[in-house]
């Protein structure tokens, strides 16, 4: 089964808990409770992991490293191109999609979704770890 918008929604608005959780504990509950995501990372800006969670949890300095290179290809294309700062990066593969978000702060967030996951809901799901996760690595 895969939760509507509403159903998400409704879950972030009455967990007021996560206000207390730290980074790594943000990106356990999302792999856990959001069935979109099968593994989240979160580097700073240096490139160090920060947090990861998830079944693909033990790889993070092999995917940190393709990401920097993705992030930095992507950001010239961007500005190259006319089409402003960079965002998000989304990749699907046969088996599934990566979404990477650079968050304010300078940091990246890398979601790891399944092929069965919704592109509109992982990029939600990706804006909302992110939201919670941004106030606490100021």
């Amino acid at each position: 089964m895969v939760p509507t918008v509403n159903y998400i929604n409704e879950m972030i608005n009455n967990d007021q808990s996560l206000l207390q959780e730290t980074p790594q504990q943000i990106l356990e509950r999302a792999c856990y409770e959001l069935p979109n995501i099968d593994g989240a990372f979160l580097f700073d800006p240096e490139g160090s992991t920060v947090a990861c969670a998830g079944n693909e949890a033990t790889s993070e300095a092999s995917i940190q490293a393709l990401i920097n290179g993705l992030i930095q290809l992507s950001d010239r294309a961007t500005g190259d191109l006319g089409r402003g700062a960079l965002n998000h990066i989304t990749i699907q593969g046969q088996l599934g999609f990566i979404v990477a978000m650079i968050l304010d702060s300078g940091y990246t967030l890398v979601l790891l979704g399944s092929s069965e996951a919704r592109l509109g809901l992982l990029l939600h799901d990706a804006e909302w770890i992110g939201c919670k996760i941004s106030p606490l690595l100021i």
